[in-house]
Protein backbone atom coordinates (compact mmCIF):
# COMPACT_ATOMS: atom_id res chain seq x y z
CA UNK A 1 0.00 0.00 0.00
CA UNK A 2 1.46 3.36 -1.01
CA UNK A 3 2.18 5.69 1.91
CA UNK A 4 0.63 9.14 1.79
CA UNK A 5 1.96 12.29 3.42
CA UNK A 6 -0.04 12.81 6.60
CA UNK A 7 -1.01 16.34 7.59
CA UNK A 8 -1.57 17.19 11.22
CA UNK A 9 -4.68 15.56 12.63
CA UNK A 10 -5.46 18.77 14.48
CA UNK A 11 -6.15 20.58 11.21
CA UNK A 12 -9.65 19.26 10.68
CA UNK A 13 -12.09 22.11 10.22
CA UNK A 14 -14.80 19.74 9.04
CA UNK A 15 -14.95 18.13 12.48
CA UNK A 16 -16.26 21.31 14.08
CA UNK A 17 -19.02 21.64 11.49
CA UNK A 18 -19.73 17.93 11.83
CA UNK A 19 -20.98 18.52 15.36
CA UNK A 20 -24.07 20.11 13.84
CA UNK A 21 -24.43 17.71 10.91
CA UNK A 22 -23.87 14.35 12.56
CA UNK A 23 -26.60 14.47 15.19
CA UNK A 24 -29.90 13.81 13.35
CA UNK A 25 -29.98 10.02 13.73
CA UNK A 26 -28.85 10.19 17.33
CA UNK A 27 -31.23 13.02 18.24
CA UNK A 28 -34.24 11.51 16.45
CA UNK A 29 -33.71 8.17 18.18
CA UNK A 30 -33.13 9.83 21.55
CA UNK A 31 -36.27 11.96 21.22
CA UNK A 32 -38.44 8.97 20.31
CA UNK A 33 -36.98 6.95 23.17
CA UNK A 34 -37.67 9.71 25.70
CA UNK A 35 -41.24 10.17 24.47
CA UNK A 36 -41.92 6.44 24.74
CA UNK A 37 -40.38 6.25 28.22
CA UNK A 38 -42.48 9.16 29.47
CA UNK A 39 -45.75 8.53 27.65
CA UNK A 40 -46.11 4.74 27.78
CA UNK A 41 -49.32 3.98 29.71
CA UNK A 42 -49.82 1.57 32.58
CA UNK A 43 -46.22 1.41 33.81
CA UNK A 44 -45.42 2.96 37.16
CA UNK A 45 -41.90 1.56 37.52
CA UNK A 46 -39.40 4.24 36.37
CA UNK A 47 -36.70 1.65 35.77
CA UNK A 48 -38.92 -0.38 33.47
CA UNK A 49 -40.05 2.74 31.59
CA UNK A 50 -36.43 3.78 31.11
CA UNK A 51 -35.44 0.41 29.70
CA UNK A 52 -38.43 0.34 27.30
CA UNK A 53 -37.58 3.87 26.17
CA UNK A 54 -33.96 2.90 25.61
CA UNK A 55 -34.96 -0.19 23.61
CA UNK A 56 -37.22 1.92 21.40
CA UNK A 57 -34.57 4.57 20.81
CA UNK A 58 -31.90 1.96 20.13
CA UNK A 59 -34.13 0.16 17.62
CA UNK A 60 -34.86 3.44 15.80
CA UNK A 61 -31.16 4.33 15.76
CA UNK A 62 -30.25 0.92 14.33
CA UNK A 63 -32.95 1.20 11.67
CA UNK A 64 -31.74 4.65 10.61
CA UNK A 65 -28.12 3.51 10.48
CA UNK A 66 -28.92 0.38 8.48
CA UNK A 67 -31.06 2.35 6.03
CA UNK A 68 -28.20 4.79 5.48
CA UNK A 69 -25.71 1.96 5.02
CA UNK A 70 -27.94 0.09 2.56
CA UNK A 71 -28.19 3.14 0.28
CA UNK A 72 -24.53 4.12 0.53
CA UNK A 73 -22.05 4.01 -2.34
CA UNK A 74 -18.26 4.40 -2.05
CA UNK A 75 -18.58 7.98 -3.30
CA UNK A 76 -21.31 8.85 -0.80
CA UNK A 77 -19.28 7.26 1.98
CA UNK A 78 -16.36 9.54 1.19
CA UNK A 79 -18.62 12.60 1.16
CA UNK A 80 -20.25 11.56 4.41
CA UNK A 81 -16.86 10.97 6.02
CA UNK A 82 -16.03 14.64 5.47
CA UNK A 83 -19.35 16.01 6.67
CA UNK A 84 -20.97 13.61 9.08
CA UNK A 85 -18.61 11.69 11.35
CA UNK A 86 -20.11 11.59 14.83
CA UNK A 87 -18.93 14.39 17.11
CA UNK A 88 -16.74 12.85 19.75
CA UNK A 89 -19.02 13.76 22.67
CA UNK A 90 -22.06 12.23 20.97
CA UNK A 91 -20.15 9.08 20.05
CA UNK A 92 -18.80 8.57 23.57
CA UNK A 93 -22.18 9.40 25.15
CA UNK A 94 -23.87 6.83 22.93
CA UNK A 95 -21.33 4.18 23.89
CA UNK A 96 -21.69 4.96 27.60
CA UNK A 97 -25.49 4.94 27.30
CA UNK A 98 -25.50 1.57 25.58
CA UNK A 99 -23.19 0.08 28.19
CA UNK A 100 -25.19 1.52 31.09
CA UNK A 101 -28.58 0.31 29.91
CA UNK A 102 -27.20 -3.04 28.84
CA UNK A 103 -25.93 -3.67 32.34
CA UNK A 104 -29.00 -2.01 33.84
CA UNK A 105 -31.17 -4.65 32.21
CA UNK A 106 -29.37 -7.26 34.28
CA UNK A 107 -28.97 -5.33 37.52
CA UNK A 108 -32.37 -3.63 37.59
CA UNK A 109 -34.83 -5.82 35.70
CA UNK A 110 -33.79 -9.39 36.46
CA UNK A 111 -34.27 -9.20 40.27
CA UNK A 112 -37.81 -7.91 39.71
CA UNK A 113 -38.42 -10.68 37.19
CA UNK A 114 -37.44 -13.33 39.71
CA UNK A 115 -39.81 -11.90 42.31
CA UNK A 116 -42.75 -11.67 39.90
CA UNK A 117 -42.65 -15.21 38.54
CA UNK A 118 -44.85 -16.68 35.80
CA UNK A 119 -45.48 -14.81 32.57
CA UNK A 120 -44.27 -11.55 34.10
CA UNK A 121 -40.89 -13.13 34.78
CA UNK A 122 -40.76 -14.45 31.22
CA UNK A 123 -41.65 -11.05 29.76
CA UNK A 124 -39.10 -9.17 31.85
CA UNK A 125 -36.45 -11.77 31.06
CA UNK A 126 -37.08 -11.35 27.35
CA UNK A 127 -36.98 -7.56 27.76
CA UNK A 128 -33.61 -7.85 29.49
CA UNK A 129 -32.27 -10.05 26.72
CA UNK A 130 -33.56 -7.63 24.08
CA UNK A 131 -31.93 -4.70 25.86
CA UNK A 132 -28.56 -6.46 25.89
CA UNK A 133 -28.90 -7.40 22.20
CA UNK A 134 -29.91 -3.89 21.12
CA UNK A 135 -27.18 -2.27 23.20
CA UNK A 136 -24.57 -4.66 21.83
CA UNK A 137 -25.71 -4.03 18.26
CA UNK A 138 -25.75 -0.25 18.68
CA UNK A 139 -22.21 -0.24 20.02
CA UNK A 140 -20.65 -2.33 17.28
CA UNK A 141 -22.67 -0.92 14.38
CA UNK A 142 -21.83 2.60 15.48
CA UNK A 143 -18.17 1.64 15.76
CA UNK A 144 -18.37 0.26 12.20
CA UNK A 145 -19.74 3.57 10.88
CA UNK A 146 -17.16 5.51 12.89
CA UNK A 147 -14.35 3.34 11.51
CA UNK A 148 -15.61 3.82 7.95
CA UNK A 149 -15.83 7.58 8.27
CA UNK A 150 -12.42 7.81 9.94
CA UNK A 151 -10.88 5.62 7.22
CA UNK A 152 -12.28 7.61 4.32
CA UNK A 153 -11.53 10.92 6.03
CA UNK A 154 -7.89 9.88 6.13
CA UNK A 155 -7.91 8.88 2.47
CA UNK A 156 -9.56 12.12 1.34
CA UNK A 157 -6.92 14.10 3.26
CA UNK A 158 -4.12 11.97 1.81
CA UNK A 159 -3.26 10.43 5.14
CA UNK A 160 -2.05 6.87 5.38
CA UNK A 161 -5.25 4.97 6.34
CA UNK A 162 -5.11 3.12 9.61
CA UNK A 163 -6.58 -0.16 8.34
CA UNK A 164 -5.26 -2.48 5.64
CA UNK A 165 -7.92 -4.77 4.13
CA UNK A 166 -6.34 -7.79 2.42
CA UNK A 167 -7.20 -8.32 -1.23
CA UNK A 168 -8.43 -4.75 -1.76
CA UNK A 169 -6.65 -3.02 -4.64
CA UNK A 170 -8.72 0.18 -4.72
CA UNK A 171 -9.57 1.45 -1.25
CA UNK A 172 -11.57 4.37 -2.63
CA UNK A 173 -13.85 2.26 -4.81
CA UNK A 174 -14.11 -1.24 -3.35
CA UNK A 175 -14.80 -0.84 0.36
CA UNK A 176 -18.28 -0.27 1.75
CA UNK A 177 -19.90 -0.14 5.18
CA UNK A 178 -20.24 -3.92 5.34
CA UNK A 179 -16.45 -4.31 5.22
CA UNK A 180 -16.21 -2.13 8.30
CA UNK A 181 -19.09 -4.04 9.91
CA UNK A 182 -17.03 -7.18 9.44
CA UNK A 183 -14.06 -5.57 11.20
CA UNK A 184 -16.18 -4.06 13.97
CA UNK A 185 -18.24 -7.14 14.78
CA UNK A 186 -15.18 -9.39 14.80
CA UNK A 187 -13.72 -7.11 17.48
CA UNK A 188 -17.10 -7.12 19.23
CA UNK A 189 -17.42 -10.90 19.30
CA UNK A 190 -13.81 -11.84 19.98
CA UNK A 191 -12.17 -8.67 21.42
CA UNK A 192 -9.47 -9.06 18.76
CA UNK A 193 -8.89 -8.38 15.07
CA UNK A 194 -8.79 -10.98 12.31
CA UNK A 195 -7.19 -10.54 8.87
CA UNK A 196 -7.59 -6.75 8.73
CA UNK A 197 -4.33 -5.10 9.76
CA UNK A 198 -4.30 -2.11 12.13
CA UNK A 199 -1.48 0.18 10.97
CA UNK A 200 -1.37 3.33 13.13
CA UNK A 201 -1.24 4.28 16.80
CA UNK A 202 -4.48 6.26 16.55
CA UNK A 203 -6.33 3.20 15.25
CA UNK A 204 -4.74 0.88 17.78
CA UNK A 205 -6.10 3.09 20.54
CA UNK A 206 -9.59 3.08 19.04
CA UNK A 207 -9.54 -0.70 18.62
CA UNK A 208 -8.19 -1.12 22.17
CA UNK A 209 -11.11 0.87 23.59
CA UNK A 210 -13.52 -1.11 21.41
CA UNK A 211 -12.00 -4.41 22.55
CA UNK A 212 -12.27 -3.51 26.24
CA UNK A 213 -15.89 -2.45 25.81
CA UNK A 214 -16.56 -5.68 23.92
CA UNK A 215 -15.16 -7.72 26.78
CA UNK A 216 -17.46 -5.94 29.24
CA UNK A 217 -20.49 -6.55 27.03
CA UNK A 218 -19.63 -10.21 26.58
CA UNK A 219 -19.33 -10.52 30.36
CA UNK A 220 -22.74 -8.85 30.71
CA UNK A 221 -24.28 -11.29 28.25
CA UNK A 222 -22.82 -14.19 30.23
CA UNK A 223 -24.26 -12.70 33.41
CA UNK A 224 -27.68 -12.36 31.77
CA UNK A 225 -27.62 -15.98 30.65
CA UNK A 226 -26.78 -17.17 34.14
CA UNK A 227 -29.58 -15.03 35.59
CA UNK A 228 -32.07 -16.37 33.05
CA UNK A 229 -31.18 -19.96 33.87
CA UNK A 230 -31.28 -19.28 37.60
CA UNK A 231 -34.73 -17.72 37.24
CA UNK A 232 -36.24 -20.72 35.50
CA UNK A 233 -34.68 -23.47 37.61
Amino acid sequence: MEARPAPSRTARPHRRRARFRSRPRFLIAAAIGVVVAVAIPGIHNPSLSAVIGWDTGAAVFLALLLAMMARATPASMRRRALAEDEARWAFLALMAGAAFFGLFAILGIMPEAKKAGGLTMLGLSLLSAMTILLSWSVVHLNFAVHYAHEFFYEIEHREDPGLDFPGVADERGELDYWDFCYFSFVVGMTAQVSDVQVRTRHWRRMVLAHGILSFLFNAAILGLSINLLAGFF
